[in-house]
């Protein structure tokens, strides 16, 4: 579920439980990375949001790479 921006998991009364990264939980409210079990599958919860680990690292490589295409440009123009 969306509760004012944040996902939340909740179990529904199923027969297996809901673990989020190793505990039984009825509510939770997940972050990124986090481990969710349900019966015999198990998720792992990623996001985009701007404070994530991740999400820094693909905005300095998503930066890198327009540099580089710049580059390319630059040279391809003086070359031709």
């Amino acid at each position: 579920m969306n509760q004012q921006g944040r996902c939340v998991i909740m179990n529904t009364l199923s027969t297996n439980g809901t673990f989020v990264n190793d505990k039984r939980v009825h509510q939770a409210t997940l972050k990124h990375g986090d481990r969710i079990r349900l019966g015999q599958v198990e998720l792992v919860f990623l996001t985009r949001d701007r404070g994530s680990p991740g999400s820094r690292h693909l905005g300095r490589l998503a930066m890198l790479g327009v540099i580089v295409l710049i580059c390319l440009g630059a040279l391809a123009w003086w070359l031709f």
